[in-house]
């Protein structure tokens, strides 16, 4: 297929990866990280709720970011139209999410996670707050702020002009965050030598606390997908995957187990042999997994611990707070997500003129 006409259709794939990814971090949290919290719910076929694979979704959406962030900044005529394009689409379905975990934990405590003053919770809107060690609302947000970091990067990067029609200086560049990354691992005392602890935040975030390797893999892929898979761009993937590996082997090693399955369904995608995950079902999913993914932790564990609580099975409750929450999700991403992102770029638009 040309690559003009790859480019006009809509990457169907992209949407059925977030919703694999999707259900796999609601999935995790609903069940192996929710009864890590509170153990005294846990039934006795504890198997069944054990999926501790799931978390390693997130990395999958870092995959999906770096691929989408390319694609992004390649149709945006100027930086403006790439930061109004990042910032309608993240902040008003943020803001919202923020005011209503507030609100649901307020109503039915999670008893774990750090307890946030008026102050720490206002400083959660600019979304950058954790640059500076400031908590997350809901702890999944961690993510965003890391997203944050990414599209930073990349804005610095596109008014350079490094990229020039190619992600070669790119990788050589997330390489050298790479070894940052791995001489903080093995000698994490040299941070000690930074004369304030907010710097040794922001040096982990701005190395990308060892998921660059990921987001550089998103925009290789994207690179294959619009032109092709030559071998120099295999060798490269190869690296960012080895990188990975080698940075989160002894911290999440069952997301080391996963993370090549990921490679290859990119891969299997972008070359067009991926359609047994395009139905319509991981598409909807994916459609609202920004909502879904902002709603559903903190959300789900205070509904659940409440209801656990009152006596309720675990299993039939697992199984309605998972339809509840997407159907929230959906309802979040047609009253507050699509709309507001809208008027808020419609703004934004108006201010960068």
């Amino acid at each position: 297929m040309p690559i003009l006409e790859k480019q006009k259709k809509r990457i169907v794939f992209l949407d059925a990866m977030r919703g694999i990814a999707a259900l796999m971090v609601v999935y995790f949290h609903y069940s192996t990280n929710f009864f890590k919290h509170y153990p005294g719910f846990l039934p006795k076929s504890d198997w069944l709720f054990d999926f501790k694979f799931g978390g390693a979704g997130v990395e999958l959406f870092f995959i999906i970011s770096g691929f989408v962030i390319l694609m992004t900044l390649e149709k945006s005529k100027k930086l403006k139209d790439f930061i109004i394009s990042r910032l309608s689409r993240l902040y008003p379905p943020y803001w919202f999410a923020i005011i209503l975990t507030s609100a649901v934990v307020a109503i039915f405590p999670i008893t774990h996670g750090p307890v946030l003053t008026l102050s720490q919770k206002l400083a959660n809107l600019l979304m950058f707050h954790t640059w500076i060690g400031i908590p997350n609302v809901d702890g999944v947000y961690w993510t965003l702020g890391l997203e944050l970091v990414f599209y930073t990067i990349m804005a610095i990067l596109y008014v350079l002009k490094v990229f020039q029609n190619t992600t070669g200086k790119v990788f050589w560049i997330f390489n050298g965050l790479f070894i940052i990354q791995l001489t903080l691992k093995f000698y994490p005392d040299l941070t000690n030598l930074l004369p304030f602890s907010f710097l040794k935040v922001l040096l982990d975030h701005f190395t990308l606390r060892g998921y660059g390797s990921l987001f550089m893999a998103g925009m290789l892929f994207y690179e294959g997908y619009k032109d092709s898979f030559k071998p120099l761009l295999l060798i490269q993937l190869a690296v960012c995957l080895l990188q990975y590996e080698v940075i989160n082997y002894n911290l999440v090693p069952e997301h080391c187990v996963i993370a090549p399955l990921f490679f290859l369904l990119f891969y299997v995608s972008c070359i067009g042999k991926a359609g047994f995950i395009e139905n319509k079902f991981l598409i909807f999913i994916g459609s609202i997994s920004y909502s879904l993914y902002l709603i559903h932790a903190y959300v789900g564990y205070g509904i659940m611990r409440f209801l656990y609580t009152e006596g309720y099975n675990t299993g039939l409750t697992q199984v309605a707070m998972l339809v509840t929450i997407v159907f929230l999700s959906w309802v979040m991403n047609k009253l507050v997500e699509v709309p507001l992102s809208k008027k808020l770029k419609d703004v934004l638009v108006k201010v960068f003129k």
